[in-house]
């Protein structure tokens, strides 16, 4: 059996900050339980959050190395 494929999940967001943890964990527990025979990589793209929600996607990907972020500036 080969490499397992990988699937990339984008997820646009912009003051978020109770929703991105629940999200993370929704997601990897669909691909976990779910989707095995896959690899992922779930991206998180933040639009300017104001309220916190980069230090929560900061933590995430320190958490988990399949968890990426990209933060857009003003």
């Amino acid at each position: 059996m080969g490499e397992k494929k990988t699937i990339s999940v984008l997820i646009p967001c912009f003051n978020e900050t109770d929703n991105v943890i629940p999200m993370s964990e929704a997601v990897v527990q669909q691909f976990n339980e779910n989707l095995p025979q896959y690899d992922y990589e779930l991206i998180f793209i933040d639009n300017c959050s104001v309220d916190g929600t980069r230090e929560k996607l900061e933590d995430i990907c320190v958490r988990n190395k399949k968890i990426k972020a990209i933060f857009n500036i003003a």
